[in-house]
């Protein structure tokens, strides 16, 4: 894993869940379906990266519910997050930053985020579809 901050999106795992995550929303894909997929192969080290990016996606999308908040919220609250990167080598500084970046994420996703458009890929190919069809 590269990784380059302590923010929410700061390593090459988040990125690419998050990447992954738009990609398949942006086709019509549900953002539940979306998350349960992405959530069923992770390793240990990997586990809590994932799982906070696909917070942070589904809340942008507006559809972050409240059992998956709280496992993000027990998590956190445990430091079983912070634990795993002090044993990947993480120092004092990363740690106080990522911390940081998690309380601040925990405390903006308590508000209600307005559902984010789908893409205009999606868009597109509906009006491609839409005239094949004609």
């Amino acid at each position: 894993m590269g990784t380059w901050s302590a923010s929410i999106f700061g390593n090459d795992t988040s990125l690419d869940t998050k990447d992954e995550f738009f990609e398949r929303y942006n086709q019509g894909e549900e953002p539940e379906d979306i998350k349960k997929d992405l959530l069923l192969d992770i390793d240990d080290e990997d586990r809590f990266n994932v799982m906070f990016a696909l917070a942070q996606c589904m809340w942008e999308v507006g559809q972050l519910d409240e059992p998956f908040l709280s496992d993000i919220e027990k998590v956190i609250e445990s430091k079983e997050d912070l634990a795993v990167l002090e044993e990947l080598g993480a120092d004092k500084s990363f740690i106080k930053q990522r911390t940081a970046h998690l309380e601040k994420f925990l405390k903006k996703s308590a508000s209600k985020k307005k559902s984010r458009k789908r893409g205009l890929l999606r868009l597109f190919l509906l009006k491609v579809n839409t005239e094949m069809v004609r």
